[in-house]
Order: structure tokens, then C-alpha cells, then sequence
């Protein structure tokens, strides 16, 4: 058996690429019958050379209970034979946990019979219910030792245990992932940001974190880096922000943010940043000028690869003359390029429209394969028209 629990070993520390699927506990029916048919069907087209389903050998036991949830596998497989009971307890099993809408007393039971005495095994853990959320990282419940844990997703959290919780995550040595999604509004984003850069192993975050005030002043890194490589945020960040906020992720590649704002300030330091490693950027700006928007593009993002941006009510975005300037002159490196634009207008000037959205037919754009197309909409409330990349992800 030492080959079959190297073998997982190598599973664990993420070799494996392949992807996992997770049952969701509110999708899946939670009787070991189903998980006996389940297992039947899965493998009866595969060889017919058992009879029982206990002729399967212990590594594709392994392999079935990587594409289920724990929950469900314990369910239907703990106390039928010694067996299986020592396939459960195999310390090498790694353990995935994903749970929403259940009752409490269902909750509880999975609480004390599975998320306490395996808590050293747990891997992923998906929570989207906040009571169930508040009883696992509970100031009682706190001393819970995840020290596997690598993939960790909170949805629907109040803000008010969000600062607890990352300082018990900054014990946790292999965390590198991290989805936090906050349902009331958040008054200082920039401390919380400050703590989740501290986390040592996180390669992945999202950050859905409501509110529109603007935080306090983040310090420029100087000695204190994080490991994100990936970073998504759903919410507001400010233009003077941005620069400082970089300085704390060195090594990111994939950057998105969702409401780029402009700044209240009407001059903007940027300090130099060496950002190397990063190739794709995501925006969707809500009052960023173009210029400001040049500036960052020219000094921070000039090495990118991928550029997504969604705007809406700004005619300068869709001059075709500055883009083809900015991109020939600070985007030497750019091989796709994803634009969505969204305009309120009247219908009696809708030609204008029209003749800003073939300046994006010359030879310069076609060179590249950038191709786009525009709708009209005529609404009882608004008239609108859409411009928007086609097939880029195809072409580029």
C-alpha cells in the first residue's frame, strides 16, 4: 500500500491537475444507496471483472472519494466494515468539505462527527451559510486547527468577524486560496487588506467587499511582500490606492477589479513598481477619465499581456486614434484585447456613434485580429448602444 499513499501524497501537494469535482450538500442526495449506484454505474463500463463492489481495489476507492465531498462519503460509507472504515481514517485521504443549505441539526451533526475529529485533513473547506460560518470561527470554535487547509471560501460573512478570522488565518501554513464575499458594508478595506497580505502561502484571493468610503492610507511595501499571484476584487478601488496597493503583491500575474474609481486628489505620485510577472489585467471603471487611465497603463502596466476593460458613458474610450497610440508606444507585449463599451444616447444622433465605431476597422486592428461589432437598443426608458471585442479569447 506505500505506493498508493505516495501516490495520493503527490495529489495533495498539487501535482495532480486534474479538477476536482465538489457536491454541493443541498444538490446531492445524502443516502449511501445513491453513492452505491453512484459507484455502479461509474464503473460497470469500465471492466467486468468484479462482482461486488468490494472487488474495487483501495486506489480507485481513492479516486471516487476525491470527486465527492467528505460529508457524503461519510455518510455512506462509515461504519460498514473495517475496511472502509480504514479507507475514512487513512490520514493521506485528504478531506473536502462544501456546505450551504442544511439545518442546524444536520450542521451539528457533520460539525462533531466530521469537521472536529478531521479537522488535520481538511484540504477545502466551502461555506455559505453565516450561522454555519459563525459556529466554525467562533471565538470558542477558533481553536480549530486547519493545518492542511488549502482552499477556503466564505460566502455571505458579516464584516464583524472578518478581522477575527484572518488573524486565525495567518496561522494557517498551506491556505492559498481565498474567496471572502461580505454582505454589509466594510468602512476601512485597507486594514483588512493589509492582514490578508500577511497570509504566508496565499496564491489566490477574492475579495467581494461592500462599501464606498474611502479607507485610510496604505504605506508603500518596503520589506513586507505577499505571495498572490492572482488577485480579484469586486468592489472600489481608487486610483491614489492603486500604486501602494501593487507594492504588496510583487509577484501578481492575473489582476481584476471591478470599479476602478478616479481620486479625489488632482495630482497622483506613482511610485516605481517592478511588476514583471504580471500578464493579464481586468477593469471595469466606473469615473476614470482617459488620461488617468493612460497614466496608470504607461507606468505600471506597460509589460501586460491581456487587457479586459468595461466602460460605459465616455466617449474618449472609444477613440480608435488613442488607443492605437497608447497600445504601439507603452503596449509593445499586448496580444489581446477585450473591450466592452456601454453608451446612453438619443436616437438622433446615433450616425455619430456609428462613425466613432469604424475607426476601429483600419488596418491596425485587423493586423492584430481585434475585430468588433455594435448593437443598438431602443428602450422606453433609455436608448443605448453596446460596442464590444469579437472572439477575442479565439484570435488571441
Amino acid at each position: 500500500m506505500k505506493p498508493t499513499k505516495q501516490q495520493k501524497q503527490s495529489n495533495i501537494s498539487g501535482k495532480n491537475k486534474r479538477q476536482k469535482l465538489i457536491f454541493d450538500s443541498n444538490r446531492l442526495v445524502q443516502t449511501k444507496d445513491f453513492l452505491w449506484q453512484f459507484l455502479l454505474l461509474s464503473f460497470s463500463s469500465l471492466t467486468n471483472s468484479f462482482t461486488n463492489l468490494e472487488d474495487l481495489s483501495n486506489e480507485l476507492f481513492y479516486e471516487i472519494f476525491d470527486f465527492l465531498d467528505f460529508c457524503h462519503v461519510y455518510t455512506a460509507f462509515s461504519n460498514l466494515n473495517t475496511r472502509f472504515e480504514n479507507l475514512l481514517n487513512d490520514p493521506i485521504l485528504p478531506i473536502r468539505i462544501s456546505v450551504s443549505s442544511i439545518s442546524k441539526s444536520t450542521f451539528q451533526h457533520y460539525y462533531k462527527q466530521i469537521i472536529i475529529p478531521y479537522q488535520h485533513r481538511i484540504t477545502l473547506l466551502h461555506l455559505s451559510n453565516p450561522l454555519i460560518i459563525d459556529r466554525i470561527f467562533s471565538p470558542i470554535s477558533i481553536l480549530l486547527e486547519f493545518i492542511r487547509l488549502e482552499n477556503l471560501s466564505l460566502c455571505n460573512i458579516e464584516s464583524k468577524y472578518f478581522k477575527e478570522i484572518l488573524n486565525y488565518l495567518v496561522s494557517l501554513p498551506c491556505l492559498s486560496s481565498l474567496a471572502i464575499h461580505c454582505t454589509n458594508e466594510i468602512q476601512d478595506k485597507n486594514i483588512f487588506y493589509q492582514q490578508i497580505f500577511r497570509l504566508p502561502a496565499l496564491k489566490y484571493c477574492k475579495l467581494s467587499l461592500e462599501g464606498n468610503a474611502k479607507s485610510s492610507a496604505l504605506p508603500i511595501a518596503t520589506t513586507e511582500f505577499s505571495s498572490i499571484e492572482y488577485f480579484i476584487i469586486i468592489g472600489n478601488l481608487y486610483m491614489d490606492e492603486l500604486n501602494t496597493f501593487l507594492s504588496y503583491i510583487p509577484k501578481i500575474r492575473r489582476l481584476s477589479i471591478r470599479n476602478l474609481c478616479e481620486s479625489s486628489k488632482k495630482h497622483i505620485e506613482f511610485h516605481p513598481l517592478v511588476l514583471n510577472q504580471l500578464t493579464h489585467v481586468s477593469w471595469t471603471i466606473t469615473q476614470l477619465n482617459f488620461d488617468e487611465f493612460e497614466s496608470i497603463m504607461k507606468i505600471l502596466f506597460h509589460q501586460i499581456q491581456v487587457l479586459y476593460i468595461s466602460k460605459k458613458n465616455n466617449l474618449v474610450y472609444i477613440d480608435a486614434n488613442r488607443w492605437e497610440k497608447l497600445i504601439v508606444s507603452h503596449l509593445p507585449n499586448l496580444r489581446l484585447f477585450d473591450f466592452q463599451y456601454k453608451h446612453y444616447f438619443n436616437k438622433i444622433n446615433h450616425l455619430f456613434h456609428d462613425d466613432l465605431f469604424n475607426k476601429f476597422n483600419s488596418s491596425f486592428w485587423f493586423q492584430r485580429k481585434w475585430f468588433f461589432e455594435h448593437h443598438i437598443y431602443y428602450d422606453r426608458d433609455k436608448d443605448y448602444v453596446i460596442f464590444y471585442s469579437i472572439n477575442p479569447y479565439i484570435y488571441g
